[in-house]
């Protein structure tokens, strides 16, 4: 009822039904209405239910719609998405009144202004009906003489119980709900899955709508010239005699042929900075949607934005006199970013032409910590992860703009274009070339050494601990320049000379250390050549030198508890690499003792084969024994590993391995595990899921979802499997794919047989298994020679797995 509708009866069948809660302010909504119906003559304006999107505004209508017919109140007419004109329904209610009904009710569920609603009630009386209108609309602050009922975004106690017992009576155990928001859209988003599509349909029409009101005002609102901007002499005095105007549109009129226009833009800008939780200056928005640099009072600024309930207000500086723009919420906004833009690379183009656009943040305080939050949170660190992994290298050239065609110089941002495309690198392996690897690092270099430089003599203003950073960055930057010559040609003589270099760097950042990073630099950088350069035994007797000097140079004892673990892996780490495993186990133990997993993980990571990126089956006989040996290592530490991802998942694919001989999310139509291995597996997936702390991959999520449809814990699997759907929608591209088949004890699809059901769609059934007693959904494109409809049997076929579920699958070769 709260995923795909299928119009309005079945909307109000469902409210009928008891699918939906009575939100508190329907109470006053129906007094209302009925007051309006018992003397219409007295209502001179519409009924208007108001509130942002997902706050129950539809469901209340609906409500209405059956509670009047019911009663036999009126006549009830009801439309959803238009209004309808008065042609159209006067002859109804004109009808209705010779069946003497007291009054027709107009009900449209079209979330538009009121003026709309007014102008059907108007047409509609000049012909002498008699009628209520009753109408939606989405939030706004602005006044107006017509009866209004607010739908709160908030749930109070009472609707928060009510929510709670309305999903505990179709969720079935052991899938208990999550603890109610109180927001209302934002409960239903979390607790009721099947919800999210038609959320994010709704917000992205609000948002749709803004946009619209966007567009009307950017009509009329001026700005004038900034004065801070030269202009020559017979500019100003053409001015001073009017025969130029000091004002301009906010947009320039060239967005208006643009492939977005400018209202687009905002809502763009505001949602994917929203999405990161960082409110964007208004300047600098206006200024990203124009390209040119305005000045707005504050009265400009609230004729351009008042009003609108998608946005929200926030302040910053010492006086509180900048002005800030955010989403309502960052649920909402993540939601319409999925719907209005393709994914993370349009999302990614946001944010360039923003970062490009901030010419000030010497100037503007606002802006510098803007630019500053925004670029952490967009990086790896930030709680995206590497999600604009593609696009790094389009934010350092961004910055890079910035710098040497704007005079935009600061050390802090020209640290991050080098970090940037250190990580595009390292992340994004598949579109970065031997050559490119080598042009970027290069860049990465000049940015580096420009900011050093600069800093000491004098030109650039920096701290001491963005110094640092700089030092260790250009240290990793020579590093990764050996490393990858290693990667080039294991022989390469160019190699050592390469070291060298990257030695003299890390000495002078670490001769400047606050903190461990250096010396961390000072130890990968040997470690990764010694496993993986052919070298002179003179050259690796250099690097375990190295290794050791910086490892005695560590004070343990001043460093945090977070270093003191990285500390610990990096000596594990080298103590495998120059064979000095006393050095390991004394890491190991040191970890252990610390309370960490990292010390089993490594251990483990060391047992386990290494698997190459496209590997998909493992058959070599030595690498099954190392994924049994990985993965018995950690079973026997279960309880101490259990709400660690790292481990966890590390034991679930050499388990996997161990048994299926494959590894378990790469390929299609794969064989799946039968007997106790299922039971094993499931433990391990379920534990891997809650450790995510609701952060879980789509992948892992998928995999305990098939593993309890093994174990024919259907109700549950069902329900993994409808999250799915709603989540991966428009956004995941390998949903769709047939992972796993089942199989029995060789390898080969179980043959199933069943009898067609329901037909759920164009070219899509269900059919209920026999051997299960479950049903599946079946695509007549799968079985081009069978004649697929109701009632008909269909005999060997297997079942194989995707994000939505179950689905009957021809038996292939």
């Amino acid at each position: 009822f709260h995923g795909i509708m299928g119009g309005q009866r079945l909307l109000v069948e469902g409210v009928r039904r008891g699918f939906a809660i009575e939100r508190d302010f329907e109470s006053e909504l129906t007094r209302r209405v009925y007051a309006a119906i018992a003397d219409h003559s007295k209502l001179n304006s519409p009924i208007i239910v108001e509130g942002q999107s997902g706050t129950g505004k539809s469901v209340a209508l609906a409500r209405i719609v059956a509670k009047v017919r019911e009663n036999k109140k009126a006549a009830v007419l009801y439309a959803t998405e238009r209004i309808p004109q008065t042609a159209e329904i006067s002859d109804f209610c004109q009808r209705a009144e010779r069946a003497e009904a007291s009054a027709t009710l107009v009900v449209c569920d079209a979330n538009r202004d009121v003026d709309s609603y007014d102008e059907l009630l108007s047409g509609l009386r000049s012909r002498g009906r008699r009628v209520v209108v009753l109408g939606s609309q989405y939030k706004t602050n602005e006044g107006g003489k017509y009866l209004k009922v607010e739908a709160p975004p908030t749930l109070s106690k009472t609707e928060t119980l009510e929510l709670s017992n309305l999903v505990s009576r179709f969720m079935e155990p052991p899938n208990p709900i999550q603890p109610l928001d109180a927001h209302f859209l934002a409960a239903l988003y979390r607790n009721l899955p099947a919800s999210r599509s038609r959320i994010g349909s709704g917000l992205g029409e609000e948002a749709r709508s803004t946009e619209r009101i966007l567009e009307e005002r950017r009509k009329w609102t001026k700005a004038v010239y900034n004065p801070k901007q030269p202009i020559t002499q017979l500019h100003q005095q053409l001015i001073d005699n009017g025969y130029i105007s000091q004002c301009r549109k906010v947009f320039d009129e060239q967005n208006d042929d643009s492939d977005s226009g400018a209202a687009e833009k905002i809502i763009d800008i505001v949602m994917v900075t929203g999405r990161l939780d960082c409110p964007v200056p208004v300047n600098l928005l206006l200024r990203a949607v124009s390209g040119q640099q305005q000045s707005l009072d504050s009265s400009l600024i609230s004729r351009l934005f008042r009003d609108l309930d998608i946005f929200r207000w926030t302040s910053s500086g010492e006086e509180g006199s900048d002005w800030l723009l955010r989403p309502r919420l960052t649920l909402e906004a993540d939601l319409i970013c999925q719907r209005r833009l393709g994914g993370e690379q349009d999302e990614a183009k946001v944010l360039a032409d923003l970062i490009g656009s901030a010419l000030h943040i010497g100037d503007d305080a606002s802006e510098r910590e803007f630019l500053t939050n925004l670029l952490q949170k967009i990086g790896r660190d930030g709680f995206n992860g590497n999600r604009y992994r593609r696009s790094y290298v389009k934010f350092a050239r961004k910055l890079t703009e910035l710098r040497e065609r704007f005079n935009v110089v600061d050390a802090s941002f020209m640290l991050q274009e080098s970090a940037f495309r250190r990580r595009a690198i390292r992340e994004d392996e598949a579109n970065v070339d031997d050559n490119q690897r080598f042009d970027l690092l290069g860049e990465s270099l000049t940015a580096v050494q420009a900011a050093l430089d600069g800093i000491d003599n004098g030109r650039i203003k920096s701290g001491r601990k963005t110094r640092q950073n700089l030092l260790v960055e250009r240290a990793s930057i020579y590093g990764f320049m050996a490393r990858y010559r290693t990667d080039l040609d294991r022989t390469s003589p160019d190699i050592w000379p390469a070291y060298k270099t990257a030695r003299v760097a890390v000495r002078k950042a670490v001769s400047a250390a606050s903190n461990y990073y250096p010396y961390d630099v000072g130890l990968w950088i040997p470690d990764d050549l010694f496993r993986l350069a052919d070298l002179e035994e003179d050259q690796r007797a250099e690097l375990a030198a190295d290794i050791y000097s910086t490892l005695d140079e560590v004070e343990i004892d001043a460093l945090s508890l977070a270093q003191r673990e990285k500390f610990e892996k990096r000596r594990m780490s080298v103590g495998y690499t120059i064979k000095n495993y006393a050095l390991s186990e004394d890491a190991y133990r040191q970890l252990e003792e610390m309370g960490s997993a990292a010390g089993y993980f490594l251990r483990a990571r060391n047992y386990a084969p290494d698997f190459r990126k496209d590997d998909i089956e493992i058959s070599a006989p030595s690498d099954l024994d190392k994924a049994k040996k990985a993965a018995g290592f950690l079973e026997a530490r279960f309880n101490k590993i259990q709400n660690d991802e790292r481990c966890l998942w590390l034991l679930f694919e050499n388990r996997w391995v161990a048994e299926m001989r494959r590894r378990p999310l790469r390929g299609v139509r794969q064989p799946l595990p039968v007997g106790d291995a299922r039971r094993q597996l499931l433990k391990i997936a379920r534990a891997l899921n809650y450790a995510a702390r609701g952060d879980a991959r789509y992948g892992t999520r998928y995999l305990e979802a098939v593993l309890m449809w093994l174990i024919e814990d259907y109700v549950a699997a069902r329900e993994v499997f409808r999250q799915l759907f709603a989540e991966t929608d428009n956004v995941y591209r390998g949903r769709m794919v047939q992972r796993h088949v089942i199989t029995d004890e060789k390898g080969y699809p179980v043959r199933f047989t069943g009898q067609v059901k329901n037909q759920l769609g164009e070219n899509r059934w269900d059919i209920r298994v026999d051997q299960l007693g479950q049903t599946v959904a079946i695509l007549e494109r799968s079985f081009p020679n069978a004649d697929i409809r109701y009632g008909r049997r269909l005999s060997d076929f297997a079942i194989s797995f995707n994000f939505i579920g179950p689905i009957a699958d021809r038996i292939r070769r």
